[in-house]
């Protein structure tokens, strides 16, 4: 019980805080023994493994448009989901808590309370020298996924040329109660900053994690992938997605009779579970023809295990998918609308993810080839659609069409964790690549665009973080 009150009264102490960062604590709760740090990365509650304000990914990109029925009042000059599908300039109303921004330095206070203080810490009956190493590990790599988290929404996309001076977000590394800080790191800092943690955790993280949300040596490699990616470090990336799969590389069959099969395929294969959103889900919008395109509605199991509803697409007589006067598709056997709600979907690495980050990698570096692309393809796709044929080397002809096929693959993936406003950001800078996104709104009649590169793939600072810093740059939106 005294284990309980620990948590709870360290959470509800953290979660009060009011300073421009939002992270310094009302009073104090001092953790005095290594099992009581041990308890505070289990957070007490889903709350520190949780991340707010998700409908601005989902709503900002592309595999989703949406309407007044699920974005509300289309007139209230305050709608959060509505300022987000336009990509308003003015995306936060002045000193409305944000709370993707404070959820996660929430978190980072925390993950620096233990990094701090855990080596000193009292060594608990039961709990030896590299449980103490482990935990502080444990707290580096999560650390690390925070500040992945945070840069990657409130500041630029990693440019090796102009890292180094692009502003990122504030470093925080100290529980320190003023919430001080020196303002915001650049990029390059913040990613230097996330690697060192990532890489530094490697040496004591078990192989085994103690729960579904606490890291493993698997779960480091695999976020090194991400970050590597995220930097167009295609070696790294390809290297530390191996070194993942190496430690674990089940895939859940998707192609299953029951949903409880599924859900128990799908959560295994996390490598940490993070949340998105106490309703563990996404319900503001509705998938775009471009998105749905990608799959093969008959076969691919991930259009109906990842949906709420059953059933078959419904066809016209020419062939094409039934929408009704919404513009959404509807199934045979239920009739309801293909309303994407991902339920107990995590946004943190997944195995899967490891194969269509290997699979991308090689399809761009010289030394990864064509059959490198389609063996990792048909070991991720067998447990995904019904009655496959493998894919050879003769179906993708040119590296050029097996970096197509593996970022198609990725993008049907990953439809429902997030990640695709990322993707975004990285692919625009290449010509190729690059997605001008259009919103329609049918009750005004009006379409919204955004084009690649623009500034309002950055989220702007919080009003109530730049009020308590005035020398702290806000980022410039169009």
């Amino acid at each position: 019980m005294k284990n309980i009150l620990y948590i709870m009264l360290f959470a509800l102490l953290v979660a009060g805080c009011d300073d421009f960062l939002d992270v310094a604590p009302k009073g104090k709760v001092i953790p005095s023994e290594v099992k009581d740090y041990d308890l505070l990365l289990n957070g007490g509650s889903i709350t520190i493994h949780t991340t707010s304000d998700e409908d601005l990914l989902f709503l900002s990109a592309d595999d989703y448009y949406s309407d007044e029925n699920k974005l509300g009042d289309l007139n209230d000059q305050s709608n959060r989901f509505l300022k987000a599908y336009r990509w308003d300039k003015e995306l936060f109303p002045d000193m409305v808590k944000v709370k993707m921004w404070n959820k996660s330095y929430n978190s980072i206070y925390t993950y620096n309370l233990i990094v701090e203080e855990v080596e000193t810490a009292n060594l608990t009956s039961g709990y030896y020298l590299e449980d103490v190493k482990r935990i502080k590990a444990e707290a580096q790599a999560v650390r690390a996924y925070e500040y992945w988290l945070l840069v990657n929404s409130f500041a630029k996309q990693y440019d090796a040329i102009t890292a180094v001076t692009d502003a990122g977000v504030p470093m925080v590394t100290k529980a320190d109660a003023s919430g001080a800080t020196n303002g915001r790191a650049s990029v390059k800092e913040i990613y230097d900053f996330i690697i060192a943690d990532l890489n530094q955790s490697l040496e004591s993280l078990p192989n085994v994690p103690e729960n579904k949300v606490r890291p493993t040596k698997a779960t480091a490699h695999a976020l090194l992938a991400r970050v590597y990616l995220q930097m167009n470090d295609y070696t790294k990336a390809r290297e530390n997605a191996t070194k993942a799969l190496d430690l674990n590389n089940t895939i859940g069959d998707y192609v299953t009779t029951s949903r409880a099969a599924f859900t128990k395929n799908h959560e295994s294969e996390q490598y940490m579970y993070r949340y998105y959103g106490y309703t563990r889900g996404f319900t503001k919008g509705y998938a775009t023809d471009d998105l749905i395109a990608l799959f093969d509605k008959d076969n691919d199991k991930r259009l109906k295990w990842m949906l709420r509803e059953y059933g078959y697409w419904k066809k016209n007589e020419d062939g094409s998918y039934f929408k009704d006067e919404n513009n959404k598709f509807v199934y045979v056997s239920t009739g309801q609308y293909t309303n994407y709600t991902a339920r107990n979907i995590s946004h943190c690495v997944t195995i899967p993810e490891m194969y269509v980050i290997r699979a991308e990698c090689n399809a761009r570096l010289s030394d990864g080839t064509i059959q490198n692309v389609v063996d990792d393809m048909n070991t991720l796709r067998r447990m995904r659609i019904a009655s496959y044929t493998d894919l050879t080397s003769a179906d993708l002809s040119t590296k050029k069409e097996a970096l197509k096929f593996a970022l198609d693959e990725r993008r049907r993936e990953m439809m429902m964790s997030g990640m695709r406003w990322f993707d975004l950001k990285r692919l625009n800078k290449e010509p190729e690549h690059a997605v001008t996104i259009t919103h329609p709104l049918k009750e005004t009649n009006e379409v919204f665009t955004l084009a690649p590169n623009s500034n309002n793939y950055v989220f702007p600072i919080p009003v109530d973080v730049l009020n308590f810093n005035a020398d702290m740059e806000q980022n410039i939106r169009d």
